[in-house]
């Protein structure tokens, strides 16, 4: 189980090259010479683009070679010539520009993936859509299996299992039926989930810088959060927070001396609350608050719990206290208020690991891109 503490039911708020003529041209009168007959003025096509230039026509030809002495071409003539060659050269651009609108229609068109596709690759092992949809069934329905959101995540998901079994080979680790059954019966997670999700806790053990702790503390806006927003606290809400930081100060010394030797922090928890009734209602053991722990819930909480490095949702004060060099194993260590928490908290060291990488997603990541190919989107 996830923790998310401070916050978790806490009643404070968190912090083409040529021209095409337009008109017909008019050649300017000229008077020839006697001896020299007038040549008509001969006017040029445009390049037809993309096919091969046609033969020359008959009116090409005609204008190829200057024509015997005649009485210079009409208007209407030279008017039809160029509408001739313009239509020559709009017929092939047309069929272009159809081409190419059609192919980038072709190409913009979605991809359909098929059960019997496979959609990504791990060394030489392919897994298919039909592999991805078969996951999606563990949480989702038969209709909802269809969406392609349903299904990134559950290819997602086959992805990290994958690089979770390729990684649990490596390293010789794996999960017994015994441990996997536990954890289903107290998370209602299934028998797959919860396979997973301890071969998950291990492999982070071994790759990912973490801690595991047993913690008892309590949680209050710190003064500078009310400071800042006077109005979004009642006067009993002050009231009460400086009610549990004066009674802060002795619960917490009673569980800096006992955690180190105590077999069950849930009982300290509920000896220190009725000692300090102000704090009945904001102690906390392993980040959940003792007032809301259900009793099929007290095995799996009284647990240590694992905080990864720079996924903990640790303050910086917390995070470089209890990851310092010199912390050691059965160490208790007491994090005091700090501008992130007016409240104070002990942890009592059971695992810690100051190598490896700085979360389970950035391991989880760097692996994905090193042994994930011919992923294709869905």
């Amino acid at each position: 189980m996830d923790s998310n503490y401070p916050g978790q039911n806490s009643p404070y708020p968190s912090t083409g090259s040529g021209q095409v003529p337009t008109a017909p041209i008019t050649p300017a009168p000229v008077t020839p010479p006697p001896t020299v007959p007038p040549t008509p003025i001969i006017p040029a096509a445009p390049p037809i683009p993309i096919t091969p230039p046609p033969q020359i026509s008959g009116i090409g030809q005609a204008h190829a070679v200057p024509p015997p002495i005649s009485p210079k071409p009409s208007r209407k003539k030279l008017v039809g010539v160029l509408v001739l060659l313009v239509l020559i050269a709009a017929v092939p651009l047309t069929v272009f520009i159809s081409r190419q609108q059609q192919n980038v229609q072709q190409e913009a068109a979605p991809q359909q993936v098929k059960d019997g596709d496979v959609v990504f690759e791990i060394g030489d092992k392919q897994f298919t859509l039909a592999d991805v949809k078969e996951v999606a069934l563990e949480q989702y329905s038969e209709s909802d299996v269809i969406s392609k959101d349903v299904q990134n995540i559950a290819k997602d998901i086959l992805i990290e299992r994958e690089i979770l079994n390729l990684t649990a080979t490596e390293l010789g680790i794996s999960v017994s039926s015994e441990e996997r059954d536990a954890l289903a019966e107290v998370s209602g997670m299934s028998e797959n989930e919860a396979y997973y999700q301890l071969l998950r806790e291990k492999v982070t053990i071994a790759k990912v810088r973490y801690l595991k702790a047993i913690s008892i503390g309590y949680w209050v806006p710190p003064p500078r959060f009310i400071q800042e927003q006077p109005t979004e606290f009642t006067s009993e809400q002050k009231n009460q927070i400086q009610e549990q930081g004066v009674a802060g100060d002795p619960a917490i010394d009673q569980a800096e001396r006992s955690l180190g030797s105590v077999q069950n922090p849930l009982t300290l928890a509920r000896s220190i609350a009725a000692n300090n009734p102000e704090l009945s209602d904001g102690l906390a053991v392993n980040g959940y608050k003792l007032s809301s722990i259900a009793a099929d819930e007290e095995d799996l909480i009284s647990e240590p719990e694992l905080y990864e490095y720079s996924d903990s949702n640790f303050d910086d004060d917390t995070r470089n206290t209890l990851f310092a060099q010199s912390v050691a194993k059965d160490q208790v260590i007491r994090v005091g208020k700090n501008d992130s928490n007016g409240g104070e908290t002990v942890y009592k060291v059971v695992e810690i690991n100051n190598a490896g990488a700085g979360s389970y997603a950035d391991w989880l990541k760097n692996q994905r891109e090193n042994l994930v190919t011919k992923e294709i989107p869905l």
